[in-house]
């Protein structure tokens, strides 16, 4: 089994939301750690907007009022991609990954009602689809329902797509964990 986290920072909480970061982490929910170093993509907001993909004001100022080296990590103009630069490296992470596992993937967010929804419709903008099935998709909030005790791990960095992406993997493994064992980690 092949599990992959996503996680978005963006500048709205809408589904047609422009997205500044994107983090792919891939796991095993039944095992330990993390299958690579994940993914990390800091995205050009101006690529968005021109296509039609919004900010708004309540989002920005949330994000003023978080630490500087969130705020800081939120865009990277030199390192920035395009949107349909960045799915396409989200699209060539997932095969591969998929290629070295040969596993059926599921994809997870927390919430997946959130990222998904944002990380799906920008695609659908483009006219693509996502590299996985709708059936597929799967929320940390189902789990943290079912086993409320497990330990959450921190992120190295809150508020960054990568860091945020690893510790909800980890943080699945350990609900995963509780909900087989009867035993919070």
């Amino acid at each position: 089994m092949l599990d992959i986290m996503i996680d978005l920072e963006t500048l709205s909480t809408r589904a047609d939301a422009v997205i500044t970061q994107i983090g792919v982490a891939a796991f095993d929910r039944e095992g330990t750690g993390l299958l690579d170093d994940g993914l990390q993509l800091h995205l050009d907001v101006n690529s968005s907007l021109e296509r039609g993909l919004i900010m708004d004001w309540g989002t920005i100022s949330w994000w003023m009022e978080q630490e500087d080296a969130a705020r800081k990590a939120l865009t990277k103009p030199q390192y920035s991609h395009d949107l349909g630069s960045a799915l396409d490296l989200v699209d060539m992470y997932f095969l591969e990954v998929q290629r070295r596992t040969q596993a059926e993937t599921f994809v997870w967010a927390n919430p997946s009602a959130f990222d998904h929804a944002i990380l799906t419709h920008s695609y659908r903008v483009l006219g693509r689809r996502e590299p996985w099935s709708h059936r597929r998709v799967m929320c940390c909030r189902t789990l943290k329902a079912l086993a409320p005790d497990a330990q959450r791990p921190e992120p190295d960095l809150p508020h960054h797509a990568l860091s945020d992406s690893k510790s909800q993997a980890l943080w699945v493994q350990n609900m995963w964990r509780s909900i087989q064992t009867g035993v919070s980690p």
